[in-house]
């Protein structure tokens, strides 16, 4: 009997999905270095979307991308861009109080929260499933946030746990508006260049922004916006293209991961067996929603499907 071998476009689309996971995980490596530089958190994200708005804009005249939108949409797209501007200033934020790995976990939890924002706002479909991932994720969550010696500072886990909705917000608006039929590259380079625009207001809140004063910070600038922002949302959109978004969205567990390894091996962030256990239940339950809410294209699903038609057709032994 022939044995199924795996597709050149899904194997294509897992190596764009970890990597994409993986790249994203790099942001504390960047930013936390930055910050004990002397850069604000403003500033090192205006610099952030600035050069990341650039290089999109270069993407967006190589492949002749239609920029068009409604005057509906550009407002949408305003408020998207207040969102993501919201949740990344918070994760920043919480790096300089609690540690980086445990800040991008609690973080992951953002489809748990944008499932059930959609069964309780748009209702959607409701299944035990869903509720055993969000007791899960609260579980691996207290586990994150309780030490042996009590628990982590208050003002990282409120600037990580708002990430939390501003992203499952922003999320969830993409499903739900006009903007959703806008092309992705299109709707990045707005994002990116209106949320440098916010940003830059925030700096000017903040007494204006920090100019940039080494070789150093330029690298550390270039490296949080190139491998942390543009390069990872350019290969998820192939990871999506080739592989599906439930294949890519599992990969994404890797982020948190990644996240976790740079902070224990770099920045010598404590690491004990509660922080693994907290972990393993936030992914556990991230990777339960999204099976749960991708049924049809679950691959576990159809490669069950799979091995009962071969059963049928008398191809596989009992």
């Amino acid at each position: 009997m022939a044995y199924p071998t795996l597709k050149t476009d899904n194997a294509k689309g897992v190596f764009f999905g970890l990597f994409a996971a993986v790249t994203f995980g790099f942001l504390p490596f960047f930013s936390i270095p930055l910050m004990a530089d002397g850069m604000t958190v403003s500033s090192l994200l205006f610099y952030r979307f600035v050069i990341a708005a650039g290089v999109m804009a270069l993407f967006v005249l190589i492949r002749r991308i239609n920029l068009r939108v409604t005057c509906r949409q550009f407002f949408i797209l305003l408020g998207l861009a207040a969102l993501y501007v919201a949740s990344a200033t918070g994760l920043v934020h919480s790096y300089m109080y609690i540690p980086s790995g445990v800040s991008t976990t609690i973080h992951f939890i953002y489809p748990v929260i944008v499932t059930c924002g959609m069964i309780f706002f748009f209702h959607e479909r409701r299944s035990k499933t869903i509720f055993t991932a969000m007791g899960m994720a609260i579980a691996g969550v207290a586990l994150l946030c309780w030490t042996p010696g009590g628990t982590l500072d208050s003002r990282g886990l409120a600037w990580a746990g708002s990430t939390i909705f501003w992203y499952a917000s922003y999320l969830i608006i993409v499903n739900r508006s006009s903007v959703s039929s806008l092309a992705s590259l299109t709707m990045m380079f707005y994002i990116f260049v209106l949320g440098a625009a916010l940003f830059a207001l925030t700096t000017l809140a903040e007494g204006g922004l920090q100019p940039v004063h080494s070789a150093y910070q330029w690298k550390m600038l270039a490296g949080v916006a190139l491998l942390a922002t543009v390069i990872p949302n350019v290969s998820l959109l192939k990871a999506v293209k080739n592989s599906g978004a439930v294949v890519t969205s599992i990969l994404g567990s890797a982020e948190p991961l990644t996240a976790m390894l740079v902070g224990i091996l770099y920045f010598g962030e404590p690491f004990t067996s509660r922080t693994l256990l907290g972990f393993v239940l936030v992914v556990c339950a991230v990777v339960l929603v999204i099976l749960n809410k991708n049924r049809e294209n679950n691959p576990f699903v159809r490669l069950r499907k799979y091995f009962s038609l071969q059963k049928q057709k008398g191809n596989l032994k009992t």
